[in-house]
């Protein structure tokens, strides 16, 4: 089964799926690439146990900012 031509009781993949699919599909290097940028950045919420807050603090900012 592929998951782009669903098999068996699954409901077939509307025109709006289908074009998402294909848009993703042109868009792939991109989007890997942005990505791999993005989880780079240290934007861990500050808060999270065992994290120093002040050496943290701000760094969401930063990847709202690469977006």
């Amino acid at each position: 089964m592929n998951d782009r031509h669903p098999a068996g009781d699954e409901a077939p993949i509307t025109p709006t799926q289908s074009r998402i699919v294909e848009v993703a599909d042109v868009m792939r290097e991109e989007i890997v690439s942005s990505l791999s940028e993005l989880v780079k950045i240290r934007s861990i919420s500050p808060k999270f146990p065992g994290v120093d807050y002040e050496e943290f603090l701000g760094n969401e900012g930063e990847a709202c900012h690469s977006m």
